[in-house]
């Protein structure tokens, strides 16, 4: 991803200056298309905006950075990119706990929760050094030594004693800009730079009279501003930071949503809103526990917020219908009504091993029956060369794999038992020629002491044909290890069975 290329090599390409008020913009842009989760809008709005960030004229207040870092992490959970959504939250918690722009029901809530961020990491003997009279602002506050925490990006910028943007760039981690860095004294304040009393943010600086009563960003100061001067220069900005504060303080329940919702029909916020109200409803829904009512709410609520969990529901529970029905016309069900389901795989499987079994060993028709509806299906290989008449007598047995020996004996002695009960000849002595090979491979997977679980597979080949005769693979159930080995057993011999119609 571009981000992570030197800053270096970004600080090279040409940057036209940008006012902050659009960069701003953007990134609400950004945000209103998450909460209508428009995903590829908003990654598209997120992405243009973190390569124009160094391009802003202005500092990049801490709280814009916070934001956009939030957007990214939510858009990081959207798109199950767990480490760009760890590397982005990361960013955004050390930049504050403000409320995040999702419902306090959201899931992504739950990863926030498990994310620890690490200490601060800092160049050793090095200060940072800004243009003379200048400053050096990271996620938007001035900072006079190179301290960043890793694991995460940092927005740097980097101003001349006019106010002037330098350069800029997306860092990461605490992988500083040679030339920010120099040995001495760390250098003093920009001109003009009032430090906040906690050293949060980087937006206390000499602002416009008429704004200072709302500098501290408080939704009190903000509507005082808008009271005296509702034209003024910075109202449109002040008006978006009442919408977004009061959202803050709004409890996020059935009744504080509809109380912001009748402030704000069309705040900034609203998709927000209208998922918490949605929330609860989808909630009733599920205590409701009828089908009927999770696709009534779905209708209700075709791209809310919670039209993909309730689709979910609605994949389950037609996955255990199938499942309880068991048959092949359960599945193909199944498959017409959720071709993107979460179990279509697992029904066409299920589907071809039925008609599979519904055409083995019921004669040549059934099996171009078989072939006819199912040409790449699991079965199609053995299916074919049924009709091609690949047949043998004599077969040697091999066993191998990395489960126990006492499986590998078991495995070979079960085959070599249902071969002779077919009426092949099985052949052990070496140097022997035999007309086909039966190779059994029994993996063992970990499951705990004690127990065993063991992934088989079996392969024949006859010497008159390069392709496989027929393959399977048989997956256990974790056990203790004498039920394993007799669950081996069992699932061996109706599969080694099904080789005697290859017998010549």
């Amino acid at each position: 991803m571009w981000w992570l290329l030197l800053p270096a090599l970004a600080q090279e390409e040409v940057c036209s200056p940008r006012p902050l008020s659009l960069w701003q913009e953007e990134v609400e842009t950004a945000q209103r298309a998450l909460d209508e989760l428009r995903i590829d809008a908003a990654v598209d709005r997120l992405d243009h905006a973190q390569k124009v960030a160094r391009c802003v004229s202005d500092v990049i207040p801490k709280r814009d950075v916070r934001a956009f870092a939030q957007l990214r992490t939510l858009q990081a959970f959207y798109e199950q990119d767990a480490m760009l959504l760890e590397t982005w939250a990361v960013l955004a918690l050390s930049l504050g706990s403000e409320a995040w722009p999702m419902a306090d029901d959201h899931p992504l809530h739950n990863f926030l929760a498990n994310i620890d961020i690490p200490p601060p990491a800092t160049v050793q003997g090095k200060v940072l050094a800004p243009p003379k009279r200048g400053g050096v602002f990271i996620d938007g506050v001035w900072s006079d030594l190179p301290i960043a925490i890793p694991s995460t990006y940092h927005l740097v910028q980097v101003f001349d004693a006019d106010r002037v943007r330098q350069h800029a760039y997306w860092q990461d981690g605490a992988n500083f800009d040679a030339t920010l860095l120099a040995e001495g004294p760390p250098p003093l304040p920009p001109k003009g730079y009032e430090s906040p009393p906690d050293g949060s943010d980087a937006t206390a600086q000499a602002p416009v009279p008429d704004w200072r009563v709302a500098r501290k960003d408080q939704l009190k100061g903000y509507q005082k501003y808008l009271d005296k001067q509702p034209s003024g220069e910075f109202a449109p900005y002040a008006r978006r930071r009442v919408d977004d504060l009061t959202w803050a303080q709004t409890p996020k329940t059935a009744a504080g949503a509809s109380s912001y919702l009748t402030a704000f029909p069309r705040g900034r916020n609203r998709g927000a809103a209208e998922g918490v109200l949605q929330g609860v409803e989808f909630k009733e829904v599920l205590d409701n526990g009828s089908t009927e009512a999770i696709q009534l709410f779905l209708g209700r609520y075709p791209n809310g917020v919670y039209a993909a969990a309730a689709r979910r529901q609605l994949d389950e529970r037609a996955w255990v219908e199938a499942l309880m029905d068991g048959s092949e016309q359960a599945y193909a069900r199944y498959r017409v009504r959720w071709p993107q389901g979460a179990h279509f795989e697992e029904a066409r499987i299920a589907q071809d091993d039925l008609a599979w079994e519904a055409a083995d060993g019921r004669g040549r028709r059934a099996v171009e029956k078989y072939l006819q509806w199912w040409p790449e299906g699991g079965h199609a290989r053995e299916a074919q060369a049924y009709l091609d008449g690949l047949t043998f007598l004599t077969v040697r047995i091999t066993v191998d794999g990395s489960a126990p020996e006492v499986a590998q004996l078991q495995a070979a002695a079960v085959a070599r038992d249902e071969l002779q009960a077919s009426g092949f000849t099985v052949v052990e002595e070496e140097g022997l020629a035999s007309e086909a090979e039966l190779l059994i491979t029994v993996d063992e997977l970990a499951v705990g002491q004690d127990l065993g679980r063991w992934l088989t597979s079996l392969v024949v080949r006859v010497a008159s044909s390069d392709e496989p005769l027929a393959m399977e693979e048989l997956l256990q159930d974790p056990a203790s290890v004498r039920d394993a080995l007799m669950d081996l057993e069992d699932g061996l011999r109706p599969e080694l069975r099904r080789l005697g119609k290859f017998r010549r």
